[in-house]
């Protein structure tokens, strides 16, 4: 393997690789990585959105909401430990 590991998977990875590295990674190619991190963010996104969509729309409609309404956070916070603040008006 060479000096750059190629586990770029986080933008500030790239960056702290270019900074303190520069003779290993050039400034030069951040921009490529941060364009591919994105669009394999974006991806990764799409393909979780395609494997778990009937899933989501299942739970909404069993909780009786609609996606895009008030209580659809219900969804995002059973499916990615995300929790509203607790000043909110929706309860986990």
């Amino acid at each position: 393997m060479g000096t750059v590991s190629g586990g770029h998977f986080n933008p500030a990875v790239s960056l702290s690789f270019a900074l303190l590295k520069p003779e290993a990674f050039p400034l030069l190619h951040l921009p490529l990585y941060w364009l591919a991190q994105l669009l394999g963010a974006i991806a990764g996104g799409l393909i979780n959105l395609l494997i778990f969509n009937s899933f989501f729309e299942a739970q909404e409609t069993l909780g009786g909401y609609k996606r895009g309404d008030d209580a659809s956070i219900m969804t995002v916070v059973g499916w990615v430990g995300v929790f509203p603040s607790p000043y909110g008006q929706y309860k986990v």
